[in-house]
């Protein structure tokens, strides 16, 4: 401990920080409650500013070059993960001729890379990946509906994991609290939020599917005799649309919360699952965005 003091009190001296220079209480930086070095010796502190939300989403052009080749990475090993995942997908789960998607891998790897990438290259990367697991599955299982919702849920979820882990909570991307018990509060707190709201955000989007389906009077898995233009040019007709949509809601409200609980239920421990396993993963990708910052 007496090494380590020395050794900060000689790089201080020989490293001139313009914005520690002026006022002592500035030493103390937004995270460390001190003036931090990485291992190299280098000036390290996390300032305020970090946890703008600006700091996120814009870039310079030099960054910029760097997040689009990342993302090209990011994408490939998402694209391996969602192929994991088709393995996953045999515990199909389907309700009035709509599989529930059970993967989770493809968009854990995904949000793993928010801190890297931000949320708007993450979520752009979030919205392809169905549709290429779409693509690599077949139609037998997922069909251009199924994907198109699934690529809208992927990227809510990946902006309300960034508002409340990195935005809310004021996660570092490059360092974990060195206070243990603040680190664990600030990465597992945010589950109790996050895992409910968005597995109510899937559960709405699949019973809603559910009863477009209902209403179709077709099963979506079919996709020789479905389309996703096909199921809204039935919603946009008239002549019979008030009666027949009263009738088949009057159907669907009798199993309607039987569903909603067997869905909410699947989520849950779908969401669960993943979040913990970002939890566990977040602290480890934050030393390669040290690296690469």
């Amino acid at each position: 401990m007496n090494n380590n003091s020395n050794n900060n009190e000689n790089n201080e001296k020989e490293h001139d920080v313009l914005e520690h220079n002026n006022d002592k209480n500035s030493k103390k930086d937004h995270y460390h409650e001190e003036h931090h070095y990485d291992i190299f010796g280098n000036h390290d502190d996390v300032k305020e500013d970090d946890f703008n939300w600006k700091t996120s989403i814009y870039t310079s052009k030099r960054n910029l070059t760097f997040r689009l080749t990342l993302s090209a990475m990011m994408l490939a090993i998402a694209i391996g993960a969602t192929a994991m995942d088709m393995y996953i997908e045999h515990l199909i789960v389907p309700i009035d001729g709509v599989i529930l998607p059970t993967r989770f891998l493809d968009i854990l790897v995904i949000t793993l890379s928010i801190g890297s990438l931000g949320p708007i290259f993450s979520s752009c990367i979030a919205f392809i990946v169905p549709w290429i697991h779409m693509l690599l599955h077949g139609g037998a299982i997922h069909n251009p509906l199924s994907s198109l919702v699934d690529a809208f849920g992927y990227f809510i979820f990946i902006w309300v994991l960034w508002f409340l882990y990195y935005f809310v909570f004021k996660n570092s991307y490059t360092h974990k609290h060195p206070n243990n018990k603040i680190d664990l509060i600030k990465r597992w707190v945010p589950m109790a939020a996050f895992v409910p709201v968005i597995t109510i955000v899937f559960t709405m989007i699949n019973v809603l599917i559910i009863y477009l389906n209902s209403g179709s009077g077709e099963e979506l898995h079919d996709h020789e005799e479905h389309s996703v233009m096909k199921l809204i040019n039935y919603l946009s007709e008239e002549e019979h649309e008030h009666e027949h949509h009263h009738a088949n809601w009057t159907s669907f409200s009798n199993k309607l919360w039987t569903y909603t609980f067997i869905i909410f239920g699947i989520e849950l421990a779908r969401f669960t699952i993943c979040y913990s396993l970002f939890g566990v993963l977040e602290p480890q990708m934050k030393k390669i965005n040290h690296i690469y910052k």
